[in-house]
Protein backbone atom coordinates (compact mmCIF):
# COMPACT_ATOMS: atom_id res chain seq x y z
CA UNK A 1 0.00 0.00 0.00
CA UNK A 2 2.80 2.41 0.91
CA UNK A 3 4.50 1.84 -2.43
CA UNK A 4 1.28 2.55 -4.31
CA UNK A 5 0.98 5.84 -2.44
CA UNK A 6 4.61 6.67 -3.19
CA UNK A 7 4.07 5.95 -6.88
CA UNK A 8 0.99 8.19 -6.81
CA UNK A 9 3.00 10.89 -5.03
CA UNK A 10 5.77 10.71 -7.64
CA UNK A 11 3.23 10.80 -10.45
CA UNK A 12 1.52 13.88 -9.01
CA UNK A 13 4.90 15.53 -8.45
CA UNK A 14 5.93 14.90 -12.06
CA UNK A 15 2.65 16.33 -13.34
CA UNK A 16 2.95 19.30 -11.00
CA UNK A 17 6.56 20.03 -11.99
CA UNK A 18 5.76 19.80 -15.68
CA UNK A 19 2.43 21.63 -15.78
CA UNK A 20 2.56 23.68 -12.57
CA UNK A 21 1.33 26.90 -14.19
CA UNK A 22 -1.84 25.23 -15.47
CA UNK A 23 -2.32 23.16 -12.31
CA UNK A 24 -2.12 26.29 -10.14
CA UNK A 25 -4.70 28.08 -12.33
CA UNK A 26 -7.03 25.08 -12.08
CA UNK A 27 -6.63 24.87 -8.28
CA UNK A 28 -7.33 28.58 -7.85
CA UNK A 29 -10.38 28.40 -10.13
CA UNK A 30 -11.88 25.44 -8.28
CA UNK A 31 -11.11 27.05 -4.90
CA UNK A 32 -12.69 30.37 -5.91
CA UNK A 33 -15.75 28.64 -7.33
CA UNK A 34 -16.18 26.61 -4.14
CA UNK A 35 -15.73 29.67 -1.89
CA UNK A 36 -18.17 31.84 -3.82
CA UNK A 37 -20.65 28.98 -4.02
CA UNK A 38 -20.51 28.43 -0.25
CA UNK A 39 -20.97 32.17 0.32
CA UNK A 40 -24.07 32.22 -1.86
CA UNK A 41 -25.46 29.10 -0.24
CA UNK A 42 -24.93 30.02 3.41
CA UNK A 43 -25.16 33.81 3.20
CA UNK A 44 -26.86 34.66 -0.07
CA UNK A 45 -27.76 38.20 0.97
CA UNK A 46 -26.73 39.74 -2.36
CA UNK A 47 -28.85 38.99 -5.42
CA UNK A 48 -26.04 40.24 -7.66
CA UNK A 49 -23.52 37.73 -6.29
CA UNK A 50 -26.09 34.95 -6.54
CA UNK A 51 -25.84 35.11 -10.33
CA UNK A 52 -24.09 32.08 -11.82
CA UNK A 53 -22.45 34.06 -14.61
CA UNK A 54 -20.97 36.57 -12.17
CA UNK A 55 -19.75 33.75 -9.92
CA UNK A 56 -18.03 32.01 -12.85
CA UNK A 57 -16.57 35.28 -14.09
CA UNK A 58 -15.12 36.15 -10.71
CA UNK A 59 -13.73 32.63 -10.38
CA UNK A 60 -11.96 32.94 -13.75
CA UNK A 61 -10.55 36.35 -12.81
CA UNK A 62 -9.35 34.99 -9.45
CA UNK A 63 -7.75 31.98 -11.16
CA UNK A 64 -5.58 34.15 -13.44
CA UNK A 65 -4.79 36.75 -10.75
CA UNK A 66 -1.81 36.87 -8.37
CA UNK A 67 -2.30 35.42 -4.91
CA UNK A 68 -2.78 38.84 -3.31
CA UNK A 69 -5.48 39.78 -5.82
CA UNK A 70 -7.17 36.41 -5.26
CA UNK A 71 -7.44 37.20 -1.55
CA UNK A 72 -8.73 40.70 -2.22
CA UNK A 73 -11.47 39.35 -4.51
CA UNK A 74 -12.63 36.90 -1.81
CA UNK A 75 -12.73 39.68 0.80
CA UNK A 76 -14.60 42.04 -1.53
CA UNK A 77 -17.22 39.38 -2.29
CA UNK A 78 -17.76 38.82 1.44
CA UNK A 79 -18.09 42.58 1.97
CA UNK A 80 -20.67 42.79 -0.82
CA UNK A 81 -22.65 40.03 0.88
CA UNK A 82 -22.58 41.90 4.20
CA UNK A 83 -23.41 45.18 2.44
CA UNK A 84 -26.76 43.69 1.42
CA UNK A 85 -27.52 43.39 5.15
CA UNK A 86 -26.03 46.63 6.46
CA UNK A 87 -23.95 49.36 4.86
CA UNK A 88 -22.38 50.33 8.17
CA UNK A 89 -21.45 46.72 8.93
CA UNK A 90 -19.88 46.38 5.48
CA UNK A 91 -17.72 49.43 6.24
CA UNK A 92 -16.76 47.91 9.59
CA UNK A 93 -15.81 44.63 7.89
CA UNK A 94 -13.67 46.51 5.40
CA UNK A 95 -11.89 48.32 8.24
CA UNK A 96 -11.31 45.00 10.01
CA UNK A 97 -9.83 43.49 6.85
CA UNK A 98 -7.53 46.49 6.40
CA UNK A 99 -6.34 46.26 10.00
CA UNK A 100 -5.65 42.54 9.61
CA UNK A 101 -3.73 43.18 6.42
CA UNK A 102 -1.56 46.09 7.53
CA UNK A 103 -0.94 44.77 11.05
CA UNK A 104 -0.31 41.12 10.24
CA UNK A 105 -0.76 39.76 6.72
CA UNK A 106 1.62 42.32 5.19
CA UNK A 107 4.48 40.66 7.09
CA UNK A 108 3.42 37.05 6.44
CA UNK A 109 1.49 37.12 3.13
CA UNK A 110 0.85 33.39 2.95
CA UNK A 111 -1.20 33.45 6.15
CA UNK A 112 -4.10 35.19 4.40
CA UNK A 113 -5.07 31.78 3.00
CA UNK A 114 -5.21 30.31 6.50
CA UNK A 115 -7.43 33.15 7.72
CA UNK A 116 -9.80 32.91 4.76
CA UNK A 117 -9.85 29.10 4.72
CA UNK A 118 -11.03 28.60 8.31
CA UNK A 119 -14.57 30.03 7.85
CA UNK A 120 -15.15 27.79 4.83
CA UNK A 121 -13.66 24.76 6.58
CA UNK A 122 -16.18 25.41 9.35
CA UNK A 123 -18.95 25.24 6.77
CA UNK A 124 -17.54 21.92 5.53
CA UNK A 125 -17.31 20.63 9.11
CA UNK A 126 -13.53 20.11 9.13
CA UNK A 127 -11.99 23.28 10.61
CA UNK A 128 -9.87 21.11 12.93
CA UNK A 129 -7.45 20.35 10.10
CA UNK A 130 -6.08 23.89 10.14
CA UNK A 131 -4.22 23.90 13.51
CA UNK A 132 -2.71 20.52 12.62
CA UNK A 133 -1.44 21.70 9.24
CA UNK A 134 -0.24 24.99 10.72
CA UNK A 135 1.75 23.13 13.35
CA UNK A 136 3.45 20.98 10.70
CA UNK A 137 4.00 23.59 7.99
CA UNK A 138 4.36 26.94 9.75
CA UNK A 139 5.97 28.60 12.75
CA UNK A 140 4.00 29.56 15.91
CA UNK A 141 2.92 32.87 14.34
CA UNK A 142 0.19 30.87 12.57
CA UNK A 143 -1.64 30.88 15.93
CA UNK A 144 -2.72 34.45 15.13
CA UNK A 145 -4.08 33.29 11.77
CA UNK A 146 -6.20 30.60 13.44
CA UNK A 147 -7.64 33.09 15.94
CA UNK A 148 -8.47 35.63 13.24
CA UNK A 149 -10.09 32.99 11.04
CA UNK A 150 -12.31 31.79 13.89
CA UNK A 151 -13.27 35.37 14.71
CA UNK A 152 -14.29 36.10 11.12
CA UNK A 153 -16.39 32.95 10.99
CA UNK A 154 -18.31 33.82 14.15
CA UNK A 155 -18.81 37.40 12.94
CA UNK A 156 -20.49 35.94 9.86
CA UNK A 157 -22.62 33.73 12.10
CA UNK A 158 -23.64 36.75 14.16
CA UNK A 159 -24.52 38.67 11.01
CA UNK A 160 -26.61 35.76 9.81
CA UNK A 161 -28.42 35.59 13.13
CA UNK A 162 -29.14 39.32 13.19
CA UNK A 163 -29.95 39.70 9.49
CA UNK A 164 -33.68 39.82 10.20
CA UNK A 165 -33.29 42.98 12.28
CA UNK A 166 -31.85 45.06 9.44
CA UNK A 167 -35.02 45.55 7.45
CA UNK A 168 -35.16 49.23 8.36
CA UNK A 169 -32.35 51.74 8.07
CA UNK A 170 -33.24 53.90 11.06
CA UNK A 171 -30.58 54.82 13.61
CA UNK A 172 -32.28 52.88 16.39
CA UNK A 173 -32.54 49.78 14.24
CA UNK A 174 -28.87 50.03 13.25
CA UNK A 175 -27.82 50.36 16.89
CA UNK A 176 -29.97 47.39 17.84
CA UNK A 177 -28.49 45.41 14.99
CA UNK A 178 -24.94 46.03 16.17
CA UNK A 179 -25.85 45.33 19.78
CA UNK A 180 -27.16 41.90 18.79
CA UNK A 181 -23.99 41.10 16.86
CA UNK A 182 -21.69 42.28 19.65
CA UNK A 183 -23.66 40.35 22.26
CA UNK A 184 -23.56 37.18 20.17
CA UNK A 185 -19.79 37.43 19.81
CA UNK A 186 -18.97 38.59 23.33
CA UNK A 187 -21.12 35.96 25.01
CA UNK A 188 -19.93 33.09 22.85
CA UNK A 189 -17.82 30.95 25.19
CA UNK A 190 -17.53 28.22 22.59
CA UNK A 191 -15.82 30.65 20.19
CA UNK A 192 -13.34 31.64 22.90
CA UNK A 193 -12.65 28.01 23.74
CA UNK A 194 -12.13 27.21 20.04
CA UNK A 195 -9.55 29.98 19.77
CA UNK A 196 -7.67 28.69 22.81
CA UNK A 197 -7.64 25.04 21.74
CA UNK A 198 -6.69 25.88 18.14
CA UNK A 199 -3.78 28.00 19.39
CA UNK A 200 -2.69 25.30 21.84
CA UNK A 201 -2.85 22.48 19.26
CA UNK A 202 -0.95 24.51 16.64
CA UNK A 203 1.80 25.29 19.16
CA UNK A 204 1.97 21.75 20.57
CA UNK A 205 2.07 20.18 17.10
CA UNK A 206 4.91 22.51 16.14
CA UNK A 207 6.91 21.76 19.30
CA UNK A 208 6.63 17.98 18.87
CA UNK A 209 7.35 18.17 15.15
CA UNK A 210 10.73 19.92 15.61
CA UNK A 211 11.97 17.35 18.16
CA UNK A 212 14.84 15.05 17.25
CA UNK A 213 13.26 11.60 17.24
CA UNK A 214 11.90 9.26 14.62
CA UNK A 215 8.45 9.98 13.16
CA UNK A 216 8.18 13.25 15.08
CA UNK A 217 5.77 14.72 12.49
CA UNK A 218 3.47 11.69 12.66
CA UNK A 219 3.53 11.72 16.46
CA UNK A 220 2.71 15.44 16.51
CA UNK A 221 -0.28 14.95 14.19
CA UNK A 222 -1.56 11.95 16.16
CA UNK A 223 -1.23 13.80 19.46
CA UNK A 224 -2.93 16.89 18.09
CA UNK A 225 -5.81 14.87 16.60
CA UNK A 226 -6.47 13.01 19.85
CA UNK A 227 -6.40 16.21 21.91
CA UNK A 228 -8.70 17.96 19.42
CA UNK A 229 -11.14 15.07 19.63
CA UNK A 230 -11.22 15.06 23.44
CA UNK A 231 -11.36 18.85 23.78
CA UNK A 232 -14.17 19.47 21.30
CA UNK A 233 -16.26 16.51 22.43
CA UNK A 234 -16.12 17.83 26.00
CA UNK A 235 -16.77 21.41 24.93
CA UNK A 236 -19.71 20.41 22.74
CA UNK A 237 -21.21 18.54 25.67
CA UNK A 238 -20.64 21.00 28.51
CA UNK A 239 -20.11 24.45 26.94
CA UNK A 240 -22.25 24.51 23.81
CA UNK A 241 -24.72 21.86 25.04
CA UNK A 242 -24.89 20.56 21.50
CA UNK A 243 -26.19 17.21 20.33
CA UNK A 244 -23.88 17.20 17.30
CA UNK A 245 -21.13 15.22 19.02
CA UNK A 246 -21.16 12.66 16.22
CA UNK A 247 -20.47 15.42 13.68
CA UNK A 248 -17.61 16.67 15.84
CA UNK A 249 -16.07 13.19 16.08
CA UNK A 250 -16.37 12.62 12.34
CA UNK A 251 -15.02 16.10 11.59
CA UNK A 252 -11.96 15.66 13.82
CA UNK A 253 -11.19 12.18 12.45
CA UNK A 254 -11.51 13.35 8.84
CA UNK A 255 -9.38 16.40 9.63
CA UNK A 256 -6.68 14.21 11.16
CA UNK A 257 -6.71 11.91 8.11
CA UNK A 258 -6.41 14.88 5.76
CA UNK A 259 -3.50 16.27 7.80
CA UNK A 260 -1.70 12.90 7.65
CA UNK A 261 -2.18 12.70 3.87
CA UNK A 262 -0.94 16.26 3.39
CA UNK A 263 2.13 15.49 5.50
CA UNK A 264 2.77 12.27 3.54
CA UNK A 265 2.61 14.03 0.17
CA UNK A 266 4.70 16.89 1.53
CA UNK A 267 7.57 14.71 2.77
CA UNK A 268 7.96 11.06 3.75
CA UNK A 269 11.13 9.84 5.44
CA UNK A 270 12.85 6.44 5.61
CA UNK A 271 14.03 6.20 9.22
CA UNK A 272 15.68 2.83 8.58
CA UNK A 273 18.45 4.63 6.70
CA UNK A 274 19.29 7.29 9.31
CA UNK A 275 22.95 8.35 9.30
CA UNK A 276 24.78 10.42 11.93
CA UNK A 277 27.49 12.45 10.25
CA UNK A 278 30.28 14.42 11.92
CA UNK A 279 32.55 16.97 10.28
CA UNK A 280 34.37 20.16 11.21
CA UNK A 281 35.76 23.39 9.87
CA UNK A 282 38.11 25.97 11.36
CA UNK A 283 35.56 27.23 13.88
CA UNK A 284 32.94 24.53 14.54
CA UNK A 285 32.47 20.82 14.89
CA UNK A 286 29.20 19.62 13.33
CA UNK A 287 26.93 16.72 14.25
CA UNK A 288 24.40 16.09 11.48
CA UNK A 289 21.56 13.57 11.50
CA UNK A 290 20.65 12.72 7.92
CA UNK A 291 17.32 11.02 7.23
CA UNK A 292 16.74 9.87 3.62
CA UNK A 293 13.45 10.57 1.93
CA UNK A 294 11.23 7.61 1.27
CA UNK A 295 10.73 7.24 -2.46
CA UNK A 296 10.18 4.62 -5.09
CA UNK A 297 11.05 4.97 -8.74
CA UNK A 298 8.95 3.34 -11.39
CA UNK A 299 10.78 0.77 -13.47
CA UNK A 300 11.51 1.90 -16.99
CA UNK A 301 10.81 -1.28 -18.93
CA UNK A 302 11.38 -1.38 -22.66
CA UNK A 303 10.25 -4.54 -24.41
CA UNK A 304 11.64 -5.19 -27.85
CA UNK A 305 9.93 -7.74 -30.09
CA UNK A 306 12.23 -9.59 -32.42
CA UNK A 307 10.53 -11.02 -35.51
CA UNK A 308 12.00 -13.76 -37.63
CA UNK A 309 13.16 -12.30 -40.93
CA UNK A 310 11.59 -13.74 -44.05
CA UNK A 311 14.30 -14.33 -46.73
CA UNK A 312 13.96 -12.21 -49.84
CA UNK A 313 16.04 -11.73 -52.92
CA UNK A 314 18.04 -9.04 -51.10
CA UNK A 315 18.42 -11.01 -47.85
CA UNK A 316 21.85 -12.48 -47.05
CA UNK A 317 21.94 -15.99 -45.56
CA UNK A 318 24.82 -15.96 -43.10
CA UNK A 319 25.35 -19.72 -43.09
CA UNK A 320 25.54 -19.96 -46.88
CA UNK A 321 27.93 -17.03 -47.02
CA UNK A 322 30.32 -18.65 -44.50
CA UNK A 323 30.30 -22.03 -46.31
CA UNK A 324 30.90 -20.34 -49.63
CA UNK A 325 33.82 -18.40 -48.18
CA UNK A 326 35.44 -21.59 -46.84
CA UNK A 327 35.01 -23.35 -50.19
CA UNK A 328 36.66 -20.49 -52.03
CA UNK A 329 39.55 -20.51 -49.53
CA UNK A 330 40.09 -24.27 -49.93
CA UNK A 331 39.93 -23.96 -53.69
CA UNK A 332 42.60 -21.26 -53.68
CA UNK A 333 44.85 -23.28 -51.38
CA UNK A 334 44.49 -26.38 -53.58
CA UNK A 335 45.25 -24.43 -56.73
CA UNK A 336 48.35 -22.90 -55.16
CA UNK A 337 49.67 -26.35 -54.14
CA UNK A 338 49.18 -27.76 -57.67
CA UNK A 339 51.04 -24.86 -59.23
CA UNK A 340 54.02 -25.44 -56.89
CA UNK A 341 54.23 -29.01 -58.07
Amino acid sequence: MIFKLLELKNFIKRIGDRYWVYVKILIKFVSALAIFGLMNYHMGYSEVMDNVIITLGLSVIAAFSPDAVFSIIVMLVSIVQVYSVSLVLAVVMMVVYLIIYFAYVRFVPGQIYVILAIPFLYILGIPYVMPLICGVFFAPYSIISNILGILIYYVYLAVEGAAGLSGETSVSNTINFFNVIVDNIRGNRYMLFSMIIFAFIALLTYIIRIQNFNHSSDVSLLTGTVLLLVAFVLSSSFIENSDNIVNVIVGVCVSGLIAFMVQFFRISLDYSGVKNIQFQDDEYYYYVRAVPKLSVSALDKQVKTIHAQIPTSNTMNLRETIEKTFEESEHKVTGTVEEDR
